[in-house]
């Protein structure tokens, strides 16, 4: 079951479109003119059926007419009420799904609610806080959250890991329910199950956790201080940065993550020096991206609780965001999706910074010939 997430979040990330459109803006409203389109905004909402694939990044997000293709969603709430074609790929606070998925459904979020009136065809994987099923599944459903209500349809197998399970009167399951918990379940003897249910108990080791939450903790405030006080102007614009500015660097993460290795072991076919030399950045890049995610995540705490727009990255910020950081890992079972969408924005953060300089350097170059 612990292997949930890690797949969780490796689905989670949309295949890069070459052929698509990107669209940045307070509030947009998406129309069926443009196939796979790339959405970075507060509020997005859905007027028109949307053809080939949506990859949306926003506070709100609103589907209530039909994607062709698949749906990767990530936000504050996601309400999905239309019809999707393929798969659907979300992370958020909320997730509502009360329409048709012609695949899978992928969700990691605090809340996920499937209505009445959905049906996933494929399988649920779904990492949540807590998670309310009263719809249809047509395949397995694989859930880790700290509660899990259900009272839906699963035609295939069910793997639960909760604090918490409970098994309505009106729940059918068509195979296996395997669950794993530090107590039973409260399963109704009305619920309609094929096989077991078969409960593993869990037993937590504290010792192990926290030795590893100190090693974790010390290695990533050394490098995370390394960074605020050895590059001040790479750090600058975190303390000054909105919704819109951590949106549009989570863009820049998700394309990079899969295109920079590409375009490395192409660059291998025309130079092994050059394809080597990106492949050793990517890497640095990735590690550097840990730290930062450190960093971002103190600014948006102290954000919250000092409501300043901007201020200046300290230790404080670094000891906040380190110490938060590692802990939110913990939160059963969301901590990983939100870790995974710091660490995306950090690390578009990054990519985005060395573009800049790149193009300022070529830009320098050509004025000064």
């Amino acid at each position: 079951m612990k292997k949930i997430l890690v797949w969780a979040m490796v689905l989670l990330i949309p295949s890069i479109s070459f052929a698509a459109m990107i669209k940045t803006d307070e509030s947009v409203s998406l129309d069926a003119q443009t196939k796979n389109i790339y959405v970075f905004s507060s509020n997005i909402n859905a007027k028109e059926d949307i053809k080939g694939d949506a990859v949306l990044f926003g506070q709100n997000i609103n589907i209530d007419k039909n994607v062709e293709h698949s749906l990767f969603a990530f936000g504050n709430g996601v309400d999905i009420a239309g019809d999707i074609g393929q798969s659907v790929r979300t992370g958020a606070n909320t997730v509502n799904i009360s329409g048709i998925v012609g695949e899978d459904a992928l969700v990691g979020a605090s809340a996920l609610t499937i209505a009445e009136s959905a049906v996933v065809k494929g399988d649920l994987l779904a990492g949540t806080a807590s998670s309310n099923i009263k719809g249809t599944i047509e395949g397995n459903v694989k859930i880790a959250a700290s509660k899990v209500v259900l009272s839906g349809k699963i035609l295939g197998n069910v793997d639960i890991e909760a604090n918490e399970i409970i098994i309505a009167d009106n729940a059918e399951i068509g195979g296996a329910l395997n669950y794993w918990s530090g107590n039973p379940g409260m399963i109704s003897p009305d619920a309609k199950i094929a096989s077991g249910p078969y409960y593993n108990h869990i037993e937590t080791d504290y010792a192990q956790t926290s030795s590893s939450m100190a090693y974790a903790f010390l290695s990533l405030i050394i490098l995370a201080l390394a960074i605020t006080y050895g590059f001040r102007r790479f750090c600058e614009p975190i303390g000054k940065s909105n919704f819109a500015f951590f949106a549009r660097n989570c863009g820049w993460g998700l394309l990079m993550i899969g295109a920079i290795p590409v375009a490395s072991f192409i660059l291998f076919a025309i130079s092994v020096h050059l394809g080597f030399t990106a492949l050793v950045a990517y890497i640095m890049g990735l590690l550097v991206a840990y730290a930062v995610s450190a960093i971002y995540t103190g600014f948006i705490v102290q954000k919250i609780l000092s409501k300043e727009k901007e201020f200046e990255i300290s230790w404080v910020t670094v000891l906040i965001g380190s110490v938060v950081f590692i802990l939110i890992g913990y939160i059963p079972y969301i901590g990983s999706t939100i870790k995974f969408v710091l660490y995306l924005s950090s690390f578009g953060y990054i990519m985005n910074k060395i573009y800049n300089t790149i193009s300022f350097q070529s830009a320098k170059n050509k004025s000064a010939k």
